[in-house]
């Protein structure tokens, strides 16, 4: 009798789709992890430092003093991006519309990701902001202390996501910025880095 042996099959990375994801975390599977679900891979958030810390309570300031009533903010919860990604941004306006939408929101008026050693990753996460027509993206450079915003997505082919910004500029301390939900409405990158 000859024996039959099927050839080994070899290890592979599992892929998470959102749902699997999502289904996950209302189980309780994350509880103890900051953990976020970008294009199908789970990532582990580093632990947060103080300048992370001050540029989000810099931002959660400022976005009170200029965006309520007519938003709300969301600080570092999910945010329903296209395809297999639910990255949780730092901070997000959103309309009171999207604050109540299920799972989570998907359209956003500003995002913003505080960047201190994860600014890699933030500027990957823009191509999945531009997918999801996040039209003002924001990423607060505590390391460099400068302020990048992303504006204009646009259809790319060779993007991971299909999408990218085609504007891109770096504001620097002494320089100001207005959101395009608030034109009226300027900040300075200094106010957004304070320590105080």
């Amino acid at each position: 009798m000859t024996l039959i042996i099927d050839a080994p099959t070899k290890p592979r990375v599992k892929r998470w789709t959102k749902s699997e994801y999502l289904d996950l975390v209302e189980r309780g599977a994350f509880r103890k992890q900051r953990v976020f679900l970008h294009r199908g891979e789970l990532i582990e958030a580093p632990p947060m430092g103080a300048l992370h810390a001050f540029g989000i309570s810099n931002i959660d300031d400022w976005f009170h003093d200029t965006f309520r009533p007519q938003f709300r903010l969301r600080i570092q919860m999910p945010f329903d991006a296209v395809g297999e990604s639910t990255p949780e941004p730092d901070c997000v306006v959103v309309t009171h519309e999207q604050m109540g939408r299920l799972p989570h929101p998907n359209q956003a008026e500003l995002l913003i990701e505080v960047s201190d050693s994860s600014i890699e990753k933030d500027h990957d996460l823009a191509l999945d902001y531009a997918a999801s027509h996040v039209l003002d993206y924001w990423i607060l450079n505590v390391r460099d202390r400068q302020l990048e915003v992303y504006r204009d997505p646009i259809a790319d082919p060779g993007s991971p996501t299909g999408f990218r910004y085609e504007s891109h500029r770096v504001f620097v301390e002494g320089e100001s910025v207005s959101p395009l939900a608030r034109p009226d409405a300027s900040v300075t990158v200094a106010a957004l880095l304070k320590t105080t």
